[in-house]
């Protein structure tokens, strides 16, 4: 059976119910591209190794086969610690690590080029806790402190509710407030620039049935 200017996919599964592999099909009257796609998983039935290779047809002959994406993962009890991803252009390196709380604490992000290995971009997330509440957040992009970008929050709590976050960058900064009823669901937000005289007020609605 032909299809014509539709994508079909197959799905096969282990014998855990994981996927193992896919195969994506987009076919017109001349040009069939499929996508196959396969997964390998760690002992905790968590993706450690993605790979997809993209195959084209034109008029039932091979004219390309070329690997689109590759993901590789790392695990620590657990959880995530590194995460690579590649296409044909460039790699992405994510490093992850936590507290003792199981709370992300660091996020660094990392892009090069295939071609000569150059770094073209980077980030680092920074987060710090209070008995498992988030206080305040870091970011940082950029491959130099004297060119890069910066943003850093702080979050204020009243009754284990977020009430306030207050926020610079690069352009300046902004102060939220929370607002919540008597059943403790947030009704309003209202958000305030420094570099400017506006504010942004978000009001909700809730309906009780």
């Amino acid at each position: 059976m032909e299809f014509v200017g539709r994508i079909r996919s197959n799905y096969y599964y282990s014998g855990d119910h994981l996927i193992r592999k896919e195969e994506i099909r987009t076919i017109d009257k001349k040009i069939k591209v499929i996508m196959d796609r396969t997964y390998q998983y760690n002992k905790d039935n968590q993706i450690v190794f993605y790979k997809c290779l993209r195959y084209t047809y034109e008029n039932n002959i091979v004219t390309e086969k070329k690997i689109s994406q590759t993901i590789t993962q790392e695990f620590k009890n657990k959880l995530l610690s590194k995460k690579v991803l590649k296409d044909n252009i460039e790699t992405i390196e994510r490093n992850y690590s936590y507290d003792a709380n199981k709370n992300l604490i660091t996020f660094i992000e990392i892009k090069k080029n295939n071609a000569d290995g150059m770094i073209t971009a980077q980030m680092k997330r920074t987060k710090k806790y209070e008995n498992n509440i988030l206080v305040f957040s870091e970011v940082q992009q950029g491959l130099s402190p004297q060119q890069g970008k910066f943003v850093f929050t702080y979050y204020f709590y009243s009754d284990e509710q977020l009430s306030r976050q207050d926020t610079t960058d690069t352009k300046g900064n902004l102060q939220v407030h929370y607002y919540y009823n008597e059943y403790n669901h947030l009704i309003k937000t209202t958000t305030t620039f420094s570099n400017s005289d506006s504010q942004n007020d978000v009001v909700y609605e809730i309906e009780y049935y």
